[in-house]
């Protein structure tokens, strides 16, 4: 298992386009199907890892679109992450912490998102806004390292 796993991924569709009514009930859209296949393809190829147990989901999403609304990236993130078998189980989720970030050049990513996932426990996260606060980054502090023992 894991201690952390950190993933960079395309952004979901949002989850207001996500399905479709069908004669037999609701039905995932193609983009969804073809999300879903490059996600787990993306983290196989990572060697994401696995952390089992309860967790804590931090989401980064570039945003591209005024409109668009960062809890509708939320779930399809969730359900990919159980179904790469990255975390066990979306109930195990004991928080998520969303955002939408800012533009970086991410390349051939259309547009981007950042998944961090951590065991669930104490967390001390800052979130800093941009100007007009439209956007922004999440800030965990570095990791506390043991002083060298001198001998004394």
């Amino acid at each position: 298992m894991a201690e952390r796993v950190s993933l960079q991924l395309p952004a979901p569709p949002s989850s207001n386009t996500a399905y479709v009514a069908g004669p037999h009930g609701r039905y995932v859209t193609g983009s969804v199907r073809a999300w879903r296949k490059t996600c787990a393809w993306m983290i196989e190829a990572a060697g994401a890892g696995r952390i089992g147990g309860r967790v804590i989901v931090l989401i980064g999403v570039e945003r591209r679109e005024a409109a668009a609304d960062i809890d509708n990236r939320i779930k399809l993130t969730l359900d990919v992450l159980v179904r790469s078998r990255v975390i066990d189980d979306d109930r195990h989720v004991a928080a998520v912490i969303a955002a939408w970030t800012t533009e970086p050049n991410r390349g051939a990513l259309e547009r981007a998102m950042d998944v961090l996932i951590l065991p669930a426990g104490p967390l001390t996260i800052q979130f800093q806004p941009t100007a007009p606060g439209a956007r922004g980054g999440w800030f965990l502090p570095a990791p506390e390292t043991e002083e060298p023992h001198d001998g004394d």
